[in-house]
């Protein structure tokens, strides 16, 4: 969240995308540890890419000014959700706060 949709896009877009590399790249390993691995030789040789950071802030995620925030759950809220989780510790490392 940020005041603007394009600070708040901003600050996201680098993180998340690191996280869902992370996420994917993980998924590779049938044994061990990533400790001896290189990141960027998977980001090199991957045949698959992970979603779009767009599909993630119209589909999956809450990103936005604060109004935007809560329209979109509200959206979540008028579809019969009432319940979902998040990764505040996320959040706040994508923040910096």
């Amino acid at each position: 969240m940020a005041e603007t949709e394009e600070q708040a896009r901003e600050n996201t877009q680098g993180p998340l995308n690191w996280v869902l590399d992370i996420l994917e790249w993980r998924r590779t390993f049938d044994r061990g540890s990533e400790v001896h691995e290189h990141l960027e030789d998977w980001r090199r040789d991957r045949t698959d890419l992970p979603m779009s950071y767009d599909y993630l802030y119209d589909k999956r995620a809450i990103i936005g000014t604060p109004e935007q925030c809560l329209a979109k759950i509200l959206e979540l809220k008028n579809a019969g959700i009432e319940f979902w989780g998040a990764t505040s510790l996320l959040a706040v490392w994508m923040t910096g706060r």
